[in-house]
């Protein structure tokens, strides 16, 4: 009887042992199993009530690759902090961590709701790399993602902004000039950040015009030197921190947010305007300048603020309202920012306006002592005739901004070529897409394709109908569907775009050509595009009547796979347009990383 009752009690035991186990436990156990210190590499580690990971945080000290592999292997993670870098070994002295990368483990989180990805650099210049298909390939509905002290270039911009379902984006000392735009399909973002690594601030506000929910922006340690009027549409904004910037002028547009209530407009130097008024605001930080003054006594002051009461008598300058039908006059209006103010009170950037010796009115705009040639380079972001040019290798945009984007540089969007460097087109030197989409200033289609409305490389009428958003700069657009089309010399058709040779048959998927798969009404044949017929018997049995041998044969049946026109290949997919290789990780493409190490040859050619 002892023995059952203690046989009972070792089984209770190791029950209730099992049932306390967890996802946490295991990955302990895992890496003391291998002889690695736990604390040193996972420093936060949370379980539901199942005892499933759902929080991870790593500090890649000494975990090898197949480690990462094996923490990154549980789908339940919600919320990961994923950090590599230099690491403090206790003695002293640093190291490195023996994996200095990010395991594409990351991207088969599909539970995944928060992501840091961060780099502990050991001296300030130091900075972080994320791969080049890290974003790009993550399949969880993301809604939180920071990234801190990492080299972010355009491709990872554009990656972002195909994560529809971002809420937050925190990119933290950012150092890399990108265009934002790339973002604006983000229209769930509620909160927006990037501070600035100090080597290389921003000069331009970023875009935030699409981001109608965004709640939050932080944008700090820049050198921004205004705030743009697309600020003053964001009407859910709650909280602006614009603080160690440039910014010379505090603009009333903003006492239009009705729901702000933080406001921090700390250290930028002598900023001019009067204090905001907005009912809402609970916090607003301003630092004492003689150009400054309080539009009304707010609860939200700081009590040790020194900040004189606007005078209501006058006007000065700094607060006069910027000019909207280009005159200006003291007491009425002054010209917009970079824009001078002529003796006569016409605002421009004309020798005549910005001269001082010919009465340019610095008071109500810039103005200029020198009309040479040899312009001054701008630093912080603007051109204007008798001002400043743009550094070499920048534009500057008809409204007075140095940049490289199609709006600075194109001669037909303004770009001023006395200030800069100019070009009648930006599209005929943007690279080929080899992964069927197609932005401004990254990649325009391959010939005989054309750039849709959101960026899609293809033939179909969505793709190429002006009406329907076809962006003729990035690839070939129509702006009818006449049957009165051009001949295809690419084996490619499409309405609005071309028809096949006489003879041939257009696809469902735009290839011309006289197979059943081309010319089977069943099959999607475009009669409008080329000759099509009705669909006829594919498979034939024969048997030999000869008692010598007897013979079966049948057409073998081919594989139905659709040309992909989203430029992604494999199961379920399809397979690469003709010429193009299907890469191990499922996109079209030409280059070596495409057609070899991994090259899938049943959706694609392969080298």
């Amino acid at each position: 009887m002892n023995f059952k009752t203690l046989f009972k009690g070792v089984t209770f035991t190791l029950l209730v042992k099992l049932a306390l186990a967890n996802d946490c436990d295991d990955i302990k156990s895992y890496l003391e199993g291998k002889s690695q210190n736990y604390e040193k590499n996972i420093s936060k580690c949370e379980v539901n009530n199942k005892g499933e990971v759902i929080t991870l945080a790593i500090q890649s000290d000494t975990l090898e690759e197949g480690d990462l592999d094996k923490i990154l292997s549980y789908n339940t993670i919600k919320n990961l902090d994923y950090n590599y870098g230099i690491f403090d070994d206790g003695e002293g002295d640093s190291h490195f961590s023996t994996y200095p990368h990010f395991s594409k483990r990351v991207q088969k989180l599909t539970n995944l709701e928060e992501l840091t990805l961060s780099y502990t650099g050991l001296r300030e210049y130091d900075r972080g790399e994320i791969g080049d298909d890290t974003l790009r390939y993550i399949s969880s509905p993301l809604k939180k993602l920071t990234l801190k002290g990492l080299s972010t270039y355009q491709m990872h911009i554009a990656q972002i902004g195909e994560l529809r379902t971002l809420e937050e984006l925190h990119i933290i000392d950012a150092s890399e000039k990108q265009d934002y735009s790339y973002l604006s399909g983000l229209i769930n973002l509620k909160v927006f950040e990037v501070t600035a690594f100090h080597h290389n601030p921003f000069i331009e506000f970023p875009y935030v015009l699409n981001y109608e929910n965004l709640e939050k922006l932080i944008i700090t340690g820049h050198e921004i030197t205004s705030i743009p009027k697309d600020v003053g549409e964001l009407k859910h904004l709650k909280y602006i921190d614009l603080h160690n910037n440039h910014i010379s002028e505090i603009p009333e547009f903003l006492n239009n947010l009705p729901k702000l209530e933080y406001i921090d407009l700390t250290l930028n130097k002598d900023i001019k305007g009067k204090t905001l008024t907005n009912e809402n605001l609970k916090t607003c930080k301003y630092e004492a300048s003689d150009n400054l003054c309080k539009a009304k006594e707010m609860n939200c002051f700081d009590k040790n603020l020194n900040i004189k009461a606007c005078d209501s008598s006058s006007t000065p300058p700094s607060e006069l309202p910027i000019s909207t039908n280009g005159k200006c006059a003291k007491g009425v209006a002054k010209c917009p920012e970079g824009e001078c103010c002529s003796k006569y009170g016409y605002c421009g950037t004309s020798e005549k306006h910005c001269s001082l010796d010919k009465g340019c009115q610095s008071e109500l705009g810039k103005c200029s002592s020198s009309t040479s040639t040899e312009l001054p380079i701008s630093t912080n972001g603007k051109c204007a005739k008798g001002v400043a040019k743009c550094p070499e290798g920048e534009c500057c945009s008809k409204y007075g901004y140095c940049g490289t984007s199609e709006k600075h540089c194109s001669l037909d969007k303004g770009c001023q070529s006395e200030l800069g460097k100019c070009s009648s087109s930006t599209s005929t030197e943007l690279p080929i897409s080899t992964n069927g989409k197609c932005v401004k200033g990254v990649a325009k289609c391959p010939e005989g394709e054309c750039c849709s409305k959101y960026g899609y490389c293809g033939t179909s009428e969505k793709h190429c109908s002006l009406d329907k958003g076809c962006q003729s700069e990035l690839g070939k657009c129509s702006s009818s569907t006449s049957t009165e089309l051009p001949i295809s010399t690419n084996g490619k058709c499409a309405k609005g775009v071309a028809k096949c040779p006489e003879g041939e048959c257009c696809s469902k998927y735009g290839y011309c050509g006289t197979s059943e798969k081309h010319c089977s009404l069943d099959k999607g044949c475009q009669s409008e595009l080329g000759k099509c017929s009705s669909p006829t018997s594919t498979t034939t049995i024969k048997k030999s009547t000869k008692k010598s041998s007897t013979k079966k044969t049948s057409t073998k049946k081919t594989s139905t796979l659709p040309i992909s026109t989203s430029g992604k290949c494999g199961k379920g997919v399809g397979k690469c347009p003709p010429g193009q290789c299907c890469s191990k990780y499922g996109w079209c493409g030409t280059s070596s990383s495409y057609c070899s190490t991994g090259c899938q040859k049943e959706f694609g050619e392969c080298k």
